[in-house]
């Protein structure tokens, strides 16, 4: 693993453990903003993304005097804001449907051809209502790798799992969104 100093995060945190105030607020610099849009794509709405954020810093600055480096800052920074984001699921959002930001090139093998689509912002839209419906281990594991940039090692990681786990959500994640929108364009009466 690399030393603290190889890791801006991992150095400001072992300060932050250390009652250093100024050394938070560097972290709060450097994070907010990946948070916010962590929490956005995983919830779905800009006001949520910002009271989870919230939460993930003050569960950081709980945390802090118990804080052991394991895993790069970056790491252990998503593997908190999962667990946040999947208990702020649980607890505010049960029965809400939620939108998400998705990329259509987060799932390969979807169609970009405006001729063959409506036009490219209906597409968005659709692969975007199917985020949400995906079950939340492969809504996760789609994030964090496709949208967030994780490697597929430090996504498993963060959900504390296996590689081969995954890139197996990750996969099935991008099969329900092909089959959802195949489904749904049949619905519609075209038979692609």
């Amino acid at each position: 693993m690399a030393e603290a100093k190889d890791d801006p995060g991992a150095e400001l945190f072992l300060r932050v453990s250390r009652g250093d105030e100024a050394a938070f607020s560097e972290l709060f610099k450097m994070y907010a903003k990946p948070m916010v849009n962590y929490s956005y794509r995983y919830l779905g709405n800009w006001h949520d993304a910002e009271e989870a954020a919230q939460e993930i810093f003050l569960r950081l600055y709980r945390m802090a005097p118990r804080y052991e480096r394991r895993a790069s800052f970056k790491t252990f920074i998503y593997r908190v804001a999962t667990n946040i984001l999947r208990n702020w699921l649980r607890d505010h959002l049960r029965d809400r449907e939620t939108g998400s930001l998705v990329l259509v090139d987060a799932i390969p093998g979807v169609e970009r051809d405006l001729d063959q689509d409506l036009d490219h912002q209906a597409l968005l839209a659709r692969v975007a209502g199917e985020l949400p419906r995906l079950p939340e281990r492969e809504r996760a594991a789609l994030i964090l790798v496709a949208l967030e940039g994780h490697s597929y090692e430090e996504a498993a990681v963060v959900m504390e799992t296996s590689f081969r786990g995954v890139k197996s959500l990750v996969h099935r994640s991008r099969e329900r969104i092909r089959e959802a929108l195949k489904s749904g364009r049949q619905e519609m009466g075209d038979g692609r």
